[in-house]
């Protein structure tokens, strides 16, 4: 190889470390996507030190999110990356999602509490709607989304470390989630974003479009869905 890598080698050698890592775990990442949004004409040669130098991994504790990162971890090591790990608040989470997510030992007397009072309520107004759930739109209390949103970024910021991965940052931000994974994948000049196939953020998806096809489709960088 020369002294530079134009933009074709790049995502030739891109494609393949991909599927290294998918070869190497043909259980664990049932389907790979690699989006690129830059055109070989428009861009410069690369020195070469690494193609892969920040990667961004949106986690949220689901299982696709987990494999995504698995998936970051494994290219992070690879290519010595930095990683950025965001987590956007699961504003419109169920209480049975936040249950499941949350860390209840670590969760205070007064926390627990909020958080069986908020499965109450969830349950009195699925009560209401005669067992329809999809018109109960009861927001979770903000301190519950807070306290259990840091809890998912710790863990994953723990899972990396435990990878070996030297440099990573974890951010926790409110607003959508398409919209916060693509400002901070610009402000962290990220050189891939990685992200499971859906989330626990995608229960609109199905009328608004999965927060994976938003990213994908508009991210300046490669963008890698895992499923």
């Amino acid at each position: 190889m020369g002294a530079s890598l134009n933009s074709f080698e790049l995502f030739v050698d891109l494609d393949h470390a991909i599927a290294q890592e998918v070869d190497s775990n043909p259980a664990l990442f049932a389907v790979v996507i690699v989006e690129r949004k830059r055109k070989a004409d428009h861009m410069a040669p690369m020195q070469e030190t690494s193609m892969i130098r920040t990667i961004l991994v949106a986690v949220d504790g689901s299982d696709h999110a987990k494999k995504a990162l698995a998936l970051a971890c494994d290219l992070a090591q690879k290519y010595n990356a930095r990683m950025i790990l965001v987590h956007v608040h699961l504003s419109n989470a169920r209480s049975d999602t936040l249950r499941g997510l949350a860390n209840k030992r670590a969760l205070t007397k007064d926390q627990r509490q909020l958080l069986d009072n908020y499965e109450i309520d969830m349950q009195l107004e699925i009560a209401k709607a005669g067992g329809n759930t999809g018109f109960v739109t009861i927001p979770p209390p903000r301190e519950l989304v807070e306290i259990i949103g840091r809890q998912i970024v710790d863990r994953a910021k723990t899972a990396a470390t435990k990878a070996g991965i030297k440099k990573v940052t974890a951010i926790v931000a409110d607003g959508d989630p398409a919209d916060i994974i693509l400002d901070y994948a610009a402000k962290e000049k990220a050189s891939m974003i990685v992200l499971g196939s859906r989330g626990l953020s995608d229960v609109k998806g199905f009328f608004l479009g999965s927060v994976s096809h938003k990213v994908s489709s508009r991210a300046a960088c490669s963008c890698v869905t895992v499923k």
